[in-house]
């Protein structure tokens, strides 16, 4: 398993974060292992679309969380949304296609939810592709159950599993 430490990234606040993430977080969501199973139109996400999400994460409750090495490159990033009525969900994760299968994504989906349980949330939610059976078993091996199914949810007519755990 590579070395690396998990921290927030706020870049609505900070420029240098920004400019940090933008490349990281389009060249992770556009690779071709990741875009069908981040995007439910399977369209490749444009800098102006990602800038725009990055800049106006706060007033949407979105959060992101990346894994970085010792030299600072972002080799994956989680995304979550709070809200205190609707609760802790988790919308995308990405790990750059050389760094899967070393743990990774399973840390910081692991780090969210203790962060989840500290900040008093009873339960984790998320949506996973029914197609994707790498984050299906990572969710179920996390003690997620399926809530819900969303028939057709992806421009391809993919369903969408709902999984929550209980904290």
């Amino acid at each position: 398993m590579s070395s690396f430490i998990i921290r927030e990234f706020v870049p609505e606040r900070n420029p240098d974060e920004l400019a940090r993430m933008l490349p990281a977080f389009i060249r992770i969501w556009n690779s071709p292992e990741n875009l069908p199973f981040v995007s439910r139109t399977m369209c490749p996400c444009t800098q102006s679309h990602a800038r725009a999400n990055l800049e106006r994460h706060l007033e949407r409750g979105v959060r992101f969380f990346a894994a970085e090495n010792s030299s600072g490159e972002i080799l994956a990033i989680l995304m979550t949304r709070t809200d205190h009525c609707t609760g802790f969900e988790f919308l995308n994760l990405g790990v750059q296609p050389e760094h899967k299968r070393q743990g990774i994504g399973r840390m910081l989906v692991k780090h969210t939810m203790h962060m989840a349980a500290q900040e008093g949330y009873l339960a984790v939610e998320g949506d996973v592709f029914a197609d994707d059976i790498p984050m299906l078993r990572l969710a179920l091996d996390l003690g997620f159950t399926p809530v819900r199914m969303e028939y057709g949810a992806r421009a391809d007519g993919t369903a969408m599993v709902r999984m929550k755990r209980r904290l």
